[in-house]
Protein backbone atom coordinates (compact mmCIF):
# COMPACT_ATOMS: atom_id res chain seq x y z
CA UNK A 1 0.00 0.00 0.00
CA UNK A 2 2.94 2.39 0.79
CA UNK A 3 4.42 1.59 -2.78
CA UNK A 4 1.32 2.39 -4.13
CA UNK A 5 1.31 5.96 -2.75
CA UNK A 6 5.07 6.30 -3.29
CA UNK A 7 4.69 6.22 -7.13
CA UNK A 8 1.96 9.03 -8.11
CA UNK A 9 4.13 11.72 -6.28
CA UNK A 10 7.00 10.15 -8.31
CA UNK A 11 5.24 10.42 -11.52
CA UNK A 12 3.88 13.78 -10.75
CA UNK A 13 7.64 14.63 -9.97
CA UNK A 14 8.40 13.43 -13.73
CA UNK A 15 6.03 15.52 -15.34
CA UNK A 16 6.71 18.69 -13.43
CA UNK A 17 10.08 18.46 -14.29
CA UNK A 18 9.42 17.75 -18.11
CA UNK A 19 7.03 20.89 -18.24
CA UNK A 20 9.91 23.09 -16.57
CA UNK A 21 12.23 21.84 -19.34
CA UNK A 22 9.65 22.81 -22.07
CA UNK A 23 9.18 26.03 -20.75
CA UNK A 24 12.93 26.79 -20.50
CA UNK A 25 13.28 25.77 -24.06
CA UNK A 26 10.21 27.79 -25.28
CA UNK A 27 12.03 30.72 -23.51
CA UNK A 28 15.46 29.89 -24.88
CA UNK A 29 13.91 30.24 -28.38
CA UNK A 30 14.18 33.78 -29.89
CA UNK A 31 11.09 35.51 -31.01
CA UNK A 32 10.25 36.09 -34.75
CA UNK A 33 11.27 39.98 -35.19
CA UNK A 34 10.19 41.32 -38.01
CA UNK A 35 11.49 44.61 -39.97
CA UNK A 36 8.90 47.34 -40.48
CA UNK A 37 8.59 49.56 -43.47
CA UNK A 38 9.78 52.45 -41.45
CA UNK A 39 13.17 50.46 -40.19
CA UNK A 40 13.41 49.39 -43.76
CA UNK A 41 13.98 53.04 -45.38
CA UNK A 42 16.26 53.97 -41.86
CA UNK A 43 18.30 51.04 -42.63
CA UNK A 44 17.90 52.29 -46.34
CA UNK A 45 18.95 55.87 -45.89
CA UNK A 46 21.78 54.61 -43.81
CA UNK A 47 23.74 52.00 -45.87
CA UNK A 48 21.73 51.97 -49.16
CA UNK A 49 19.24 49.19 -50.50
CA UNK A 50 21.28 46.25 -50.04
CA UNK A 51 21.52 46.63 -46.72
CA UNK A 52 18.04 45.64 -45.90
CA UNK A 53 18.62 42.47 -47.81
CA UNK A 54 21.77 41.78 -44.94
CA UNK A 55 19.68 43.05 -41.97
CA UNK A 56 17.32 40.20 -43.71
CA UNK A 57 19.69 38.09 -43.87
CA UNK A 58 20.63 38.52 -40.29
CA UNK A 59 18.15 38.35 -38.94
CA UNK A 60 17.84 36.87 -35.41
CA UNK A 61 20.81 34.97 -35.99
CA UNK A 62 23.70 35.56 -34.51
CA UNK A 63 27.76 35.48 -35.65
CA UNK A 64 26.94 35.50 -39.59
CA UNK A 65 30.09 35.05 -41.40
CA UNK A 66 30.67 37.81 -44.19
CA UNK A 67 31.63 35.25 -46.65
CA UNK A 68 28.37 33.89 -46.12
CA UNK A 69 26.55 36.78 -46.33
CA UNK A 70 28.60 37.38 -49.64
CA UNK A 71 27.92 34.12 -51.21
CA UNK A 72 24.06 34.40 -50.10
CA UNK A 73 23.83 37.32 -51.80
CA UNK A 74 25.93 37.31 -54.67
CA UNK A 75 28.10 40.53 -53.92
CA UNK A 76 31.63 41.16 -53.21
CA UNK A 77 33.57 40.69 -49.26
CA UNK A 78 34.53 44.05 -49.59
CA UNK A 79 30.69 45.42 -50.74
CA UNK A 80 29.37 43.20 -47.67
CA UNK A 81 31.97 44.94 -45.01
CA UNK A 82 31.56 48.92 -46.42
CA UNK A 83 27.71 48.26 -46.08
CA UNK A 84 28.49 46.51 -42.65
CA UNK A 85 30.66 49.41 -41.61
CA UNK A 86 27.78 51.68 -41.96
CA UNK A 87 25.11 50.13 -40.12
CA UNK A 88 27.84 49.76 -37.28
CA UNK A 89 28.72 53.39 -37.19
CA UNK A 90 25.35 53.39 -36.11
CA UNK A 91 25.37 50.75 -33.66
CA UNK A 92 23.27 48.57 -36.11
CA UNK A 93 25.06 45.56 -36.06
CA UNK A 94 28.19 44.08 -34.01
CA UNK A 95 30.85 41.85 -34.83
CA UNK A 96 33.13 39.46 -33.51
CA UNK A 97 36.41 38.25 -35.58
CA UNK A 98 38.39 35.08 -35.27
CA UNK A 99 41.09 33.77 -36.91
CA UNK A 100 41.27 31.15 -39.89
CA UNK A 101 43.77 28.28 -38.66
CA UNK A 102 44.06 27.41 -42.25
CA UNK A 103 44.14 30.42 -44.40
CA UNK A 104 45.75 32.86 -41.39
CA UNK A 105 43.22 35.68 -42.49
CA UNK A 106 40.53 37.24 -39.63
CA UNK A 107 37.00 36.42 -40.17
CA UNK A 108 34.30 38.78 -38.99
CA UNK A 109 31.00 37.09 -37.78
CA UNK A 110 28.09 39.33 -37.51
CA UNK A 111 24.60 39.62 -35.32
CA UNK A 112 21.77 42.28 -35.98
CA UNK A 113 21.38 44.92 -32.67
CA UNK A 114 17.21 45.61 -32.74
CA UNK A 115 17.82 47.16 -29.70
CA UNK A 116 19.70 50.13 -31.48
CA UNK A 117 17.06 49.77 -33.79
CA UNK A 118 14.48 50.71 -31.91
CA UNK A 119 16.44 53.25 -29.88
CA UNK A 120 17.46 54.92 -33.68
CA UNK A 121 13.69 54.45 -34.51
CA UNK A 122 12.45 56.21 -31.38
CA UNK A 123 15.36 59.01 -31.42
CA UNK A 124 14.48 60.08 -35.25
CA UNK A 125 10.44 60.12 -34.29
CA UNK A 126 11.29 62.02 -31.11
CA UNK A 127 12.92 64.52 -33.49
CA UNK A 128 10.60 64.68 -35.98
CA UNK A 129 8.12 65.43 -33.13
CA UNK A 130 10.04 68.59 -31.72
CA UNK A 131 10.28 69.56 -35.73
CA UNK A 132 6.37 69.97 -36.10
CA UNK A 133 5.36 70.54 -32.73
CA UNK A 134 7.73 73.85 -33.73
CA UNK A 135 6.18 74.37 -36.70
CA UNK A 136 3.11 74.39 -35.03
CA UNK A 137 4.66 77.40 -32.71
CA UNK A 138 5.28 79.64 -35.60
CA UNK A 139 2.52 82.32 -36.19
CA UNK A 140 3.64 82.68 -39.89
CA UNK A 141 1.10 82.12 -43.21
CA UNK A 142 4.12 81.64 -45.50
CA UNK A 143 5.58 78.18 -45.11
CA UNK A 144 7.79 76.16 -47.59
CA UNK A 145 8.70 72.74 -48.02
CA UNK A 146 10.37 70.24 -50.36
CA UNK A 147 8.86 67.26 -52.03
CA UNK A 148 10.46 64.70 -49.36
CA UNK A 149 9.16 66.87 -46.53
CA UNK A 150 12.12 66.91 -44.57
CA UNK A 151 11.76 70.28 -43.09
CA UNK A 152 8.79 73.15 -43.19
CA UNK A 153 10.78 76.68 -43.04
CA UNK A 154 9.52 79.85 -42.45
CA UNK A 155 10.01 82.63 -45.45
CA UNK A 156 13.11 83.79 -43.56
CA UNK A 157 14.57 80.35 -42.78
CA UNK A 158 14.03 79.52 -46.86
CA UNK A 159 15.97 82.19 -47.95
CA UNK A 160 18.83 81.57 -45.47
CA UNK A 161 19.18 78.36 -47.40
CA UNK A 162 18.49 80.17 -51.04
CA UNK A 163 14.98 77.89 -51.13
CA UNK A 164 16.51 74.78 -50.85
CA UNK A 165 15.99 71.68 -48.17
CA UNK A 166 19.19 72.05 -45.77
CA UNK A 167 18.45 67.83 -45.46
CA UNK A 168 17.30 66.76 -49.34
CA UNK A 169 18.99 69.57 -51.29
CA UNK A 170 15.86 69.87 -53.26
CA UNK A 171 14.06 73.25 -54.09
CA UNK A 172 11.63 74.66 -51.05
CA UNK A 173 7.95 75.60 -52.41
CA UNK A 174 5.00 77.69 -50.41
CA UNK A 175 2.48 75.61 -49.26
CA UNK A 176 -0.67 75.83 -48.29
CA UNK A 177 -0.26 76.72 -44.35
CA UNK A 178 -3.54 75.96 -43.08
CA UNK A 179 -3.55 72.64 -44.39
CA UNK A 180 0.16 71.32 -43.51
CA UNK A 181 -0.74 72.57 -40.58
CA UNK A 182 -3.25 70.48 -40.49
CA UNK A 183 -1.44 67.49 -41.58
CA UNK A 184 1.32 68.23 -38.90
CA UNK A 185 -1.28 68.37 -36.21
CA UNK A 186 -2.28 64.77 -37.39
CA UNK A 187 1.60 63.80 -37.81
CA UNK A 188 1.96 64.52 -34.10
CA UNK A 189 -0.92 62.81 -32.55
CA UNK A 190 0.70 59.42 -34.97
CA UNK A 191 4.15 60.44 -34.09
CA UNK A 192 2.71 60.59 -29.88
CA UNK A 193 1.07 56.99 -30.15
CA UNK A 194 4.18 54.98 -31.98
CA UNK A 195 5.96 56.43 -28.84
CA UNK A 196 4.40 55.13 -26.76
CA UNK A 197 3.92 51.92 -28.39
CA UNK A 198 7.73 51.67 -28.55
CA UNK A 199 7.93 52.40 -24.54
Amino acid sequence: MSKRSKKPKKVKAIIKAKNKLQKVKKQRKPKEIKITEFDHSLVKKIAGEEAIKIVELLGIKKNVSEFVIAEKLDLTINRIRHILYKLQSKNLVTSTRKKDKKKGWYIYYWTFNFENLKELVSNLKKLRLMQLKSQLSKDTPQFYICENNCLMLKFKEALEYDFKCPECGKILYEIDSKKELENAKKEIEVLEEELKNLK
